[in-house]
């Protein structure tokens, strides 16, 4: 009898409740798991260590240096454990926060069902961890455990006292948030023509045009034809903003209506998207393919993926002054729009390796033949061998390492790149909407390591913008999400608005099929009542980080088709609404607008 048929028999029998199940320090006990990028032996992509880290039994990834999705090392039994926790203890060196992680996926007999991750904070000392093994999907019965690396970087993370246990402490979701804390806004400001951005008594705040501070709790809307009933439900919950996403000429004929009758407006919040196959070029690699979907892919679905614009390309820029020029001479003069998106999840993750659009290649030409005058100097700076420019230029050479003089190169156009994006974006916002807020791209929460490292690349911004979607396995913010907002303010000392946020639950029934599961799913609380709670919980963090100047709630109704099922919604698809979120989104707005 195997390891898995021995702990399925006593687990059937009831033998192994609270059992817990150390996981072995040894190389025969782990496989090393890596999707390595073809051309790049192992041992360069990512490093792997089975031994002793400060005479403790312990495993140590990093650095990873080439590949996709995650360095990390899993356990080769697999658990008959759908239940439970994992646990242990972990150090961090020269990581940015959520890097490190643990994994668990859900396996029905050899068939992966999902896979939930837990991102780790950072740690210089051994800090233990205890993450839930809980939510499984329909028909699970057994996992795998990984532990590593969630992004490429040059530092490392090492774990020690590795367990599982069928011991299992649901996640505490308290039904009153904890108190706000946040400084107060001044009483009053001198109004001003536009909305702005106040620092004040160490926080910051939005003002609007009357002088009147504010943290902006903004959503998505339903259809322009519904946009009274809509508004009346918005103003109902709460929201005092429409999320950057929104029919802006329906809403800003209401809210035209709304000054004329004397009432207030709802803020208004634009995103401005990206898209390929709009006739301009986004950044390809050396393959011709960008981020995300495929350009034909990405067309054939509406265009969006999260590929960069090529900013070299001038049909880029004459889009997108068409695209901004009709937008700002609709709000021009009113009080009631806010603020600009500057684009919404523009892929940094590997941008170095997406230089070879036409324009974008020709200005990394002329970058290298400024930096080495002569095609041997590159030569030997890269020890290639190179004929010529020309002959770089046609082998389109692809900086998957992470490392040495052309990584080095290659990363430092692309920073050329970043420049040359938020400058053509600032210049052509501010030329025809000038003295409005304009944000950031909206950035994932996902890539980490090339944000952050380009952070300065955003200081003609007047604010950063974040998309964020809770773990939901602790009450509000996890450790390593805040320490990621701490750290994106502090690198970059501004404010930062929250433009994507929400949270799923299980009882919604849009997760009950095991082979149609929504990325959403391992983020989902159990029940409805779970949702409202974390959702307020959450908020009232956000809140209390006082360099947070709002959230925008994601989405209007749930998700229900053919191709994503998730509960995502203030209402349901039917168009009923979520009474116990609704009713806590309510009570968080109205405290929040009171402090």
């Amino acid at each position: 009898m195997d390891l898995m048929q021995l702990l399925s028999f006593f687990l059937s029998a009831g033998l192994l409740a609270g059992a817990d199940f150390p996981l072995a320090t040894s190389e025969a006990s782990w496989t090393v798991k890596t999707f390595n990028t073809a051309g790049v032996a192992p041992y360069e992509a990512a490093t792997f260590r089975v031994g002793k880290c400060a005479n403790l039994a312990c495993l140590s990834v990093g650095p990873w240096l080439a590949g996709t999705s995650s360095a990390r090392y899993d356990y080769k039994a697999k658990l008959p454990v759908t239940t439970g926790s994992v646990r242990g203890r972990y150090r961090t060196s020269a990581l940015y926060p959520l890097q490190a992680m643990v994994r668990v996926q859900f396996f029905a007999g050899e068939k992966s069902l999902t896979t939930r991750t837990y991102p780790l904070a950072l740690s210089d000392g051994w800090k233990s961890f205890s993450f839930p093994i809980f939510r499984p999907p329909t028909g699970a019965d057994s996992i795998s455990v990984g532990f590593g690396l969630s992004e490429k970087t040059a530092g490392r993370v090492e774990f020690t006292a590795l367990s599982v246990t069928t011991d299992f402490v649901a996640p505490a979701f308290p039904e009153k948030h904890t108190p706000l804390v946040r400084p107060h806004a001044p009483k009053s400001v001198p109004p001003a023509r536009y909305a702005r951005l106040l620092q004040h008594n160490g926080a910051w705040w939005l003002v609007t045009a009357e002088g009147k501070p504010f943290f902006s709790t903004g959503t998505l809307t339903p259809a322009p034809s519904t946009v009274p009933d809509a508004a009346a439900r918005i103003r109902q919950i709460g929201f005092n903003s429409l999320a950057g996403s929104h029919n802006l000429n329906s809403w800003a004929d209401y809210n035209d209506a709304e000054i004329a009758a004397g009432r207030g407006t709802i803020i208004q919040f634009r995103t401005l998207e990206t898209r390929v196959g709009v006739g301009y070029d986004t950044l390809i690699d050396a393959a011709g393919n960008n981020p995300g979907n495929s350009q034909q892919q990405a067309a054939a679905i509406g265009g969006f993926n999260h590929a960069f614009p090529d900013p070299f390309d001038p049909k880029w820029e004459e889009a997108l002054r068409a695209k901004v020029k009709p937008i700002a001479e609709r709000v021009r003069n009113k009080p009631y729009y806010a603020a600009w998106f500057a684009d919404n999840e523009r892929e940094h993750r590997d941008l170095h390796r997406y230089m070879y659009s036409p324009n974008c290649a020709r200005e990394l030409r002329r970058f290298l033949e400024t930096k080495y005058a002569s095609i041997a100097a590159l030569n030997k700076a890269w020890s290639s061998s190179y004929a010529s420019f020309d002959e770089l230029m046609l082998k389109k050479p692809d900086p998957v390492l992470r490392k040495g003089p052309m990584f080095d190169d290659c990363r430092a156009f692309s920073r050329v790149v970043l420049r040359r994006f938020n400058d053509v974006v600032l210049k052509t916002i501010r030329e025809a909407d000038p003295g409005r807020l304009v944000f950031s791209n909206r950035f994932m929460l996902g890539e980490r390591q090339d944000v952050l490292d380009n952070i300065d690349l955003y200081d003609g911004f007047d604010g950063l913008a974040v998309n964020i979607y809770p773990a939901n396995t602790a009450p509000g913010l996890d450790p390593a999400e805040r320490q990621f907002l701490d750290l994106l303010h502090a690198k970059s000392k501004k404010p930062i608005i929250i433009g994507e946020w929400s949270v799923p639950a299980l009882d919604s029934g849009h997760y009950d099929d095991p082979k149609k599961l929504d990325w959403s799913y391992p983020q989902t609380v159990v029940t409805q009542t779970q949702r409202a709670r974390q959702s307020a919980q959450f908020l009232a963090d956000l809140f209390n980080l006082p360099y947070i100047v709002g959230a925008h709630w994601f989405t209007w109704s749930d998700y229900d088709s053919a191709t994503r099922r998730a509960n995502r919604g203030i209402y349901k698809t039917n168009g009923e609404p979520w009474t116990e979120l609704q009713n806590a989104l309510r009570e968080i707005h109205q405290a929040i607008a009171k402090h």
